[in-house]
């Protein structure tokens, strides 16, 4: 069912140069049921209550915040489990003007230096 579709987006997208890796991928059933092993099986959270982070973007005006929470979640578009974060937004970030706080996945933070007014 992932797999159909991916392959469904890929053609809306225009992207039929991937269909063949596509219909070659092996993808886990979805499922609601934590990973038998855990919390054996979960890294280590990489950020900490507290931290100040910023979104992961090629441009220099991203949103930014503190963590306030995180939730070990199913990552789909990974395929496996992960760390994902409540960060709870600068006043001066872009998003807060219709929002005060947001999720991210670990992959898409980085901290920030203590020079960027949260």
């Amino acid at each position: 069912m992932v797999s159909w579709l991916l392959t469904t987006n890929a053609i809306r997208q225009g992207n039929q140069d991937i269909l063949p890796s596509l219909r070659k991928q092996k993808f886990p059933p979805l499922s609601i049921d934590l990973p038998a092993n855990f919390p054996d099986v979960a890294k280590t959270p990489r950020f900490l209550y507290g931290d100040k982070l910023r979104w992961r973007s090629s441009e220099s005006d991203t949103d930014w915040g503190i963590v306030i929470g995180r939730f070990y979640s199913f990552a789909p578009h990974r395929c496996c489990w992960t760390w994902c974060y409540l960060i709870w937004l600068s006043s001066y970030s872009a998003s807060a003007a219709w929002t005060v706080a947001d999720t991210a996945w670990e992959e898409d933070l980085e901290p920030i230096c203590e020079e960027t007014e949260l």
